[in-house]
């Protein structure tokens, strides 16, 4: 506890000179002392020991004198009263200092006060004894030494002067004091009164502590100004603090190495929302302040919804918002005042700039962290999830949605992101719908991207759809399907890893894999890779299948089509199957290495052109030997043309390894026929062959009844050419038929499998996913 004593001491000796009496008072050496206590800067109050001790220097020396201690002396509003004696024999005229030390009452050790009070001479009074048998008037001349207080006191209704520059006034004055100088002397202690009369004071009677109008001031205690205080030439202050000047400048510099200069702007009765705590204003002659730094108070109870806000020309132009999470950053609104970020966890927020009346640039959202919006006009950010994401300018753009974290739009106008981690690079109307997942349109204008997308990309154009796979979506796999631009084109649902490059209006089918179409125009491609590279209506929706050209039409499994500008159908017949039309003709220039078929020469050197003169010998590299003419006589084709033969070529007999030509015309063959290579025009045919039958080709589906229950991922062949032959061979192809009712597409890999239990054959997915009925395969058996 600071404890502090204040003024200059008055004491007040214990007898009086008011009524000379005959007889001899005795006088002991106790006096009267009175001063001020302060406590932690305040007046002091309550009850303290005192210690007093007398020194004949003002710092260090020996006591001559005490302690002496009045215990439990009152002190009220700082002010105290108490006798203190030191016995006879200690005031000898010399000069004397009084060290006090004060302790609340009863309580621990004393704390010595600085600095001692000096002595003035009138406690020495005491030593005039014989004064007090004086009766009547004194001459001035005869007065000598100190008169004690108590025997000056009264009223003096004639004038005193005291003009002697030696005088010293030490105590407390109270009253008025009237004239028109103070000529000499000093006044130390506490003056109580008006002071009206106090005039014509020289700067050299007043105290150092005391501050003049015209010299400069040093304050070294904390000073109060109960009006406003004006600076410069300024009139009269109108506000509290009034400065004015051709230059008002305003310096504070500090030693203070940790808070150095600091200004501060305190509002006490902040209690409500919204409320100023402090403000910078920058005004102008016409008081229109164009310019302020303020600090806002939003709510009461959590400083984190402060803000600091900047004006530029009479409008917000920045504000700095407090993070009520106390973890993710504060937040920045630049540009239009009426930009505005609200929501739960919206912290660490950003937005640069833009925006305008009624068009305000927003971020909102139950989860907003780190979001930002760069720039442009009308642009939001929110929903439930939008953390990280970035909207750098344009107008009108939206990322929201139940997921839109970490999305981008970088630009243009009315662009929407619904999805997460995906991207937009610019242009108009453009959409990523909900449910998608690393989704990215370059530009162009509404081109969409529709719901249950993962990794599915749109480059450009106009109009351009891609649809999603909600399996795939659910599972995580992504279905990376592309437009790269054109107008109008379209990969439907559950078309996984398509690609369209450009034209217009292409289609790739739903449930296709890997379907590709480079070009052109109402084009369609479908099944597992299915290509169309381009040209008009051409289709390629079986699995495997090419057509180019136009309307180019590619239906059968592995079918590759090629027409010409005829635009009429050309559609293929069978799977697997070659078929071209071109009504100009054919042209094929080997350089003379020729045409081989099944790998035989069919056409080599002179043996070209016309196809005149071609021998059997030479026809598929086959000796004649192997052949007979129609009438079935012995011997061989010589010198004739391919073309003139018999439309129809009967064998009736064993024919050895060769190659067999049947032209449209038919042929039969009777008996054992050993063939290394087979050409048919049409197709290849096996009587009986369908769903379930018996033949070596068939179709199995699988049902209820053949699926194993023993492993749900199989289906079990029923076929009196392999049931029971563990050294069959079966080839399988996956038969997928969009026109046959019920036929479904199965993108599992298939296996088949001895089952040695059953003696059957089965066919099962290697994932051990389960079989679904109608699940089809073609099947071929093939014995040894």
């Amino acid at each position: 506890m600071k404890k502090t004593l204040q003024s200059t001491v008055l004491f007040i000796l214990l007898f009086t000179l008011g009524a000379l009496i005959p007889t001899a008072v005795a006088q002991g050496p106790a006096f009267t002392y009175q001063g001020r206590l302060n406590s932690g800067g305040s007046p002091a109050s309550g009850s303290y020991d005192l210690a007093f001790t007398l020194y004949t220097t003002n710092v260090t020396g020996t006591a001559i004198a005490g302690p002496v201690t009045n215990g439990a002396t009152a002190v009220t509003n700082g002010l105290f009263t108490t006798l203190v004696n030191f016995g006879p024999g200690v005031f000898t005229g010399g000069s004397n200092w009084l060290e006090i030390a004060v302790r609340t009452n009863g309580g621990g050790g004393f704390a010595t006060l600085s600095p001692r009070q000096q002595v003035t001479p009138t406690p020495y009074a005491i030593m005039a004894g014989s004064a007090s048998n004086v009766l009547g008037a004194i001459p001035a001349s005869q007065l000598t030494g100190t008169i004690p207080s108590a025997d000056i006191s009264g009223a003096y209704g004639n004038a005193v002067s005291f003009n002697n520059g030696a005088d010293t006034f030490d105590g407390t004055f109270t009253g008025q004091f009237f004239g028109s100088m103070f000529t000499g002397g000093f006044f130390t202690g506490q003056f109580f009164g008006n002071g009206s009369g106090l005039t014509g004071f020289t700067d050299a009677q007043m105290p150092a502590n005391v501050a003049f109008l015209n010299s400069n001031q040093v304050f070294t205690a904390q000073n109060v100004f109960a009006q406003g205080i004006g600076i410069g030439t300024y009139p009269a202050p109108g506000y509290v603090v009034d400065a004015l000047a051709a230059a008002a400048f305003t310096r504070f510099v500090s030693t203070n190495y940790f808070f150095g200069s600091v200004i501060e702007l305190r509002n006490e009765t902040t209690n409500i929302g919204y409320s100023y705590l402090g403000a910078i204003n920058f005004n102008n002659f016409s008081d229109g302040t164009p310019g302020q730094i303020a600090y806002i108070a939003q709510n009461p109870t959590n400083i984190g919804y402060d803000s600091m806000t900047f004006r530029v020309g009479g409008t917000i132009g920045l504000q700095i918002q407090g993070d009520p999470t106390y973890y993710g950053g504060n937040n920045i609104i630049g540009g239009f005042e009426g930009n505005f970020i609200a929501g739960v966890l919206a912290n660490g927020v950003t937005i640069g700039g833009g925006g305008e009346g009624g068009l305000p640039n927003s971020i909102q959202g139950t989860n907003a962290t780190f979001a930002t919006i760069a720039g442009g006009v009308a642009n939001t950010i929110n929903g439930s999830n939008v953390y990280h994401a970035v909207i750098s300018g344009g107008s009108f753009n939206t990322i929201g949605g139940d997921n839109s974290a970490r999305s981008v739009i970088a630009g243009g106008g009315n662009n929407t992101v619904q999805g997460s981690a995906s991207v937009l690079g610019g242009g108009y109307f453009n959409t990523i719908a909900p449910s998608n997942t690393l989704a990215v349109i370059g530009g162009g204008q509404n081109n969409v991207i529709d719901v249950y997308g993962f990794a599915n990309t749109i480059g450009g154009g106009i109009g351009n759809l891609v649809q999603g796979n909600l399996f795939y979506y659910t599972n995580n796999i992504p279905t990376a399907s592309t437009i790269a631009g054109g107008q109008y084109n379209c990969l439907l649902t559950n078309a996984i890893d398509g690609t369209i490059g450009g034209g217009y209006q292409n289609i790739i089918h739903t449930n296709s894999y890997s379907a590709t179409i480079g070009g052109g125009s109402y084009n369609e491609a479908g099944g597992d890779n299915g290509t169309v590279p381009g040209g008009f209506r051409n289709v390629a929706t079986s699995d495997g299948s090419f057509a180019a050209g136009t309307q180019a039409q590619a239906t059968n499994t592995g079918a590759f089509v090629l027409a010409d500008y005829e635009f009429t159908n050309f559609t293929s017949t069978a799977n697997n199957q070659l078929s071209a039309r071109f009504t100009g003709g054919i042209v094929l220039v080997t350089g003379g290495a020729g045409v081989t078929l099944d790998g035989k020469p069919l056409l080599a050197g002179s043996n070209g052109g016309s196809l005149t003169n071609v021998n059997a010998t030479t026809l598929n590299g086959l000796p004649g030997a192997s052949y007979a003419p129609a009438t079935g006589a012995s011997g061989y084709i010589q010198n004739q043309n391919a073309l003139q033969q018999p439309a129809a070529l009967n064998i009736t007999g064993s024919m050895a390894a060769g190659a067999l030509a049947v032209g449209t015309g038919g042929g039969t063959v009777n008996g054992t026929l050993a063939v290394n290579a087979l050409i048919v025009t049409n197709s290849l045919r096996v009587p009986g062959a369908g769903i379930g039958t018996t033949t070596a080709v068939f179709v199995q589906r699988a049902t209820a009844a053949n699926i194993d229950p023993a492993g749900t991922h199989r289906t079990t062949i029923s076929n009196p050419l392999c049931d029971g032959d563990p050294n069959a061979i079966l080839i399988i192809t996956h038969n997928y038929n969009p026109g046959n009712t019920g036929s479904i597409l199965d993108t599992n890999t298939t296996s088949v499998y001895y089952n040695t239990t059953l003696s059957k054959w089965q066919i099962y997915h290697d994932n051990f996913v389960p079989m679904i009925a109608n699940d089809a395969w073609n099947v071929l058996i093939v014995k040894p």
